[in-house]
């Protein structure tokens, strides 16, 4: 395995890349998704353990997008059982490892969340859990920065933008670890804790592209959203709003998981790779 570094403008073109990806088989790959998506929250319906599942299955059939994405970068056709690659030869049977990463990062999130609760006096962190509780304050804030009840309804009403800047700065670790960590785990063999070191890493090096993937990405939401909003303004019809909305979010998300490809093949598998790092030099071996 091999990291590059690539140069800043590169997240740019990975954004671009993702909808070209999509624009080649479009079709094929929105069904993949739906599939994906159904894949993931059948067995939401579990007693007990069923919640948990989607957070666990995100990468074992994560690797499974990127094979097709692959595919339809190389001209190939992507294929439904290209989504169980983890449980075969293009995974290799990684779907155990995958399993634990998946727990890594629902463990991972969760404390994030609850880290928030230094900010908001955990506002955020009942608000995800359903845990709220208490009565609103007689008037003004209440002792952990709440709102006031102008209505008097009960309600509280927190102020989270702190709590939420908080996590989202805790997040972009989390993130940066599990980028490639899926891959690295099913297609190079590499132990679940030494793919998210190898993966914060590569996305270190690579930080100003990366900066760059992030704003692109929010941009072209932006964009996409202005565009569906001005169409609903126009048609007035909630059945047509909805649709768009629906296809919208469908196709921006499936651009994302080629976006992601196209970073790894940049990024891990270039294949005329400059100022290349060695694995050992990732660990300072």
């Amino acid at each position: 395995m091999q990291v590059r570094r690539v140069a800043a403008a590169q997240g740019w073109r990975w954004v671009v890349g993702g909808f070209r990806l999509l624009a080649a088989r479009p079709l094929a790959l929105l069904a993949l998704l739906v599939f994906d998506v159904f894949l993931l929250l059948l067995p939401s319906i579990l007693p007990l353990i069923g919640p948990l599942m989607p957070t666990l299955l995100t990468p074992v059939f994560g690797v499974g997008l990127m094979v097709a994405m692959r595919a339809t970068d190389r001209g190939g056709n992507p294929v439904p059982q290209m989504l169980f690659a983890a449980f075969g030869d293009e995974g290799g049977n990684a779907w155990r490892n995958l399993l634990i990463l998946g727990a890594f990062n629902a463990i991972a999130t969760m404390a994030a969340i609850a880290l928030t609760a230094l900010a908001d006096g955990g506002s955020l962190l009942g608000s995800v859990t359903g845990l709220e509780g208490g009565e609103a304050p007689a008037g003004g804030a209440g002792e952990n920065g709440q709102a006031d009840d102008p209505a008097g309804t009960g309600l509280v009403l927190p102020d989270i933008s702190l709590a939420l800047l908080f996590f989202l700065l805790l997040l972009v670790p989390i993130q940066a670890a599990s980028w490639y960590a899926p891959l690295f785990i099913a297609w190079h063999r590499i132990p679940v804790a030494k793919s998210l070191f190898f993966s914060l890493v590569a996305v270190w090096r690579n930080k100003a592209a990366f900066g760059v993937y992030v704003a692109s990405w929010i941009a072209a939401v932006f964009g996409i959203s202005t565009i569906v909003t001005s169409l609903t303004l126009v048609t007035g019809v909630t059945t047509i709003t909805s649709m768009l909305v629906f296809f919208a979010s469908l196709a921006i998300l499936t651009a994302m998981y080629g976006s992601v490809w196209l970073s790894y093949r940049d990024v891990i598998e270039a294949d005329t790779p400059t100022d290349v790092v060695p694995p050992g030099e990732l660990t300072g071996e």
